[in-house]
């Protein structure tokens, strides 16, 4: 049970309105430069393997000029189960996101709330309680995993 992520069904009108967000912060990440050329993930352009490339090309460098080389890989499994919807809105704001935009993100992910379903062999149905979400990402969300990784 405790490698199951809830799914969150997302109406396709709120997935229109998540792709306009993105696209307006991303235009605005981008024209203040905020971004950092090593953020590979989500970025139009850039992947694993240009990520994997840099990483190669960068350790043979080094080795070539007699420097040692270490590296330190962390496994951030679940990693955005545990985003904290607070600190995420002042990351935003730090970042000089308008009023209207941090406004639409509270409004988004403040006070949804989630609860377990179970079909028990097709015969009887068990419910938790709901209970009011204040970490992670709505799974199939647009937008969310992107700017988690990049502010």
């Amino acid at each position: 049970m405790a490698n199951y992520r809830p799914i969150f069904l997302l109406m396709t009108f709120s997935k229109v309105v998540e792709a306009t967000t993105y696209n307006t912060i991303i235009h605005h990440l981008q024209v203040n430069n905020i971004l950092v050329a090593e953020q590979y993930g989500f970025r139009r352009g850039l992947s694993t393997e240009n990520a994997a490339s840099t990483l190669i090309e960068s350790t043979v460098k080094a080795w070539n000029s007699k420097l040692k080389v270490g590296g330190i890989f962390c496994d951030l499994a679940k990693a955005f189960d545990y985003v904290s919807h607070e600190i995420l809105i002042m990351k935003l704001q730090y970042y000089g996101l308008q009023e209207e935009n941090i406004n639409w993100f509270k409004s988004y992910l403040f006070n949804r709330r989630q609860r377990v379903k179970l079909n028990i062999n097709n015969i009887q149905d068990c419910s938790s309680t709901w209970e009011t979400i204040k970490h992670g990402d709505p799974q199939g969300s647009v937008w969310v995993h992107y700017f988690i990784l990049h502010i």
